[in-house]
């Protein structure tokens, strides 16, 4: 897992999670863009659970590469 992207992200994409009430990237092969605001903190280190957690179902859903 890299910051969040989750458990299958392919190599092309790449993100970024906020002070704990944001995380977004992006996979610019597939034109994927994936932007997740919160009211709370959500993404509590270690490994920021909940960020992957939401980025593995859209890889999930969408497919990955």
């Amino acid at each position: 897992m890299v910051r969040g992207l989750g458990t299958t992200s392919p190599p092309s994409a790449f993100g970024h999670n906020g002070s704990g009430v944001a995380s977004t990237w992006a996979e610019p092969e597939r034109a994927l863009i994936l932007i997740y605001l919160s009211g709370t903190a959500q993404f509590i280190r270690p490994g920021h659970r909940f960020a992957a957690a939401l980025s593995d179902a859209a890889w999930s859903a969408f497919g990955t590469p």
